[in-house]
């Protein structure tokens, strides 16, 4: 399995390590700028692209605008958004976005929903 992890904090460099934990045979990659993400997405085929909403006040697209992307290249792709922030859940589903982690993250409850996108596919 690939992943993308996209936050512009040291946080995804924690995340990365973290997964790395949890799934020992994946590779994981992590982007801390949009332009980063495309570029990643344009040159690696991932099975799970993770997301922070919010990569900087100035910085466009945010992480729902990277998730559709990615689902663009990849429908397959399973797309998470995260955020610190409130956020409403059944909009961006209706997007494409396929899951929703309120920051903190707790590591079971991702390591679940990765395992169940991944078995529906």
């Amino acid at each position: 399995m690939k992943i993308l992890v996209v936050d512009d904090e040291a946080f995804g460099t924690i995340l990365s390590m973290m997964l790395e934990d949890l799934f020992p045979a994946c590779c994981i990659d992590v982007a801390s700028s949009p332009r980063e993400a495309f570029e990643y997405l344009e040159s690696y085929p991932y099975d799970v692209v993770i997301s922070d909403f919010n990569l900087g006040a100035d910085v466009v697209p945010n992480g729902i605008g990277i998730l559709l992307r990615a689902k663009e290249i990849n429908s397959a792709i399973v797309a998470i958004l995260m955020s610190a922030e409130d956020i409403r859940v059944e909009a961006i589903k209706n997007l494409g976005v396929d899951c929703f982690l309120k920051k903190p993250i707790e590591m079971e409850l991702i390591k679940k929903k990765i395992q169940n996108f991944r078995k529906r596919s």
